[in-house]
């Protein structure tokens, strides 16, 4: 429901109408929105969400065990969630709700790990933790070798981290003046254009960040000056 866009459990009706989708997933019976309902206040009032998350856990293994490869890409990344509750918080879009953090495994298309947050928490806080977490939740025998995250984990800790680990990675960050003006500095021979941009290479590195690190800026019509 959330990769469809569903905000409510009204919207699971959506897929229940949508007789193609669902024989492609093989849900052949689907419970109506009030029993949804009622099971997941089941799962959150007791030990349900511990055991959701086994569940999870088997899915992911038998998931990996059926990939020809052990090295895996984690993408992270905070999903609002809009809800009307009284205790939910105003998130940073203006909009109350939730923003909890996913991360998924790009190859194998499964949800790895998943933390709760409310709408208020910043979106940098405790990615490096959550990074951590997701390693430690890796079926025996693969391990994350690349990660890809947005500008919320642009951080020293999290590089550092990252290059102790031997993890590649493709993080954004928002431009500084002296990225801006090492971007005007590149020669024209040296970008590289697509259809819809231009991509050129620099070496750019925070101050408490142990290595230099080679980054890219994208350049299109819509650019918001976001290095990538």
């Amino acid at each position: 429901m959330l990769c469809g866009a569903g905000r409510s459990l009204e919207d699971l009706r959506q897929i229940y109408n949508d007789k193609g989708l669902r024989h492609l997933l093989k849900l052949d019976e689907m419970p109506s929105t009030d029993a949804v309902g009622d099971w997941l206040r089941r799962m959150g009032g007791g030990s349900g969400l511990t055991g959701l998350g086994e569940v999870n856990r088997r899915i992911v293994d038998m998931r990996l065990r059926k990939m020809d490869t052990t090295q895996h890409t984690l993408d992270i990344d905070a999903s609002q969630i809009i809800a009307q509750k009284e205790a939910a918080k105003y998130t940073y879009k203006g909009e109350q709700g939730y923003m909890p953090m996913v991360g998924h495994l790009a190859q194998a298309g499964v949800v790895l790990h998943e933390q709760f947050r409310q709408g208020n928490v910043a979106l940098a806080s405790a990615n490096l933790e959550f990074i951590q977490d997701c390693q430690a939740a890796m079926p025996q025998g693969h391990q994350i070798k690349r990660l890809r995250a947005d500008s919320a984990t642009y951080q020293a800790d999290i590089f550092n981290y990252l290059d102790d680990e031997g993890i590649e990675f493709a993080i954004g960050g928002r431009c500084s003046e002296s990225v801006k003006t090492a971007v005007q500095n590149i020669v024209e021979s040296e970008w590289k254009k697509f259809a819809d941009c231009a991509i050129a290479e620099i070496v750019h590195a925070m101050g408490e960040t142990r290595a230099r690190l080679s980054s890219c800026r994208c350049a299109s019509p819509d650019a918001d000056g976001t290095l990538r």
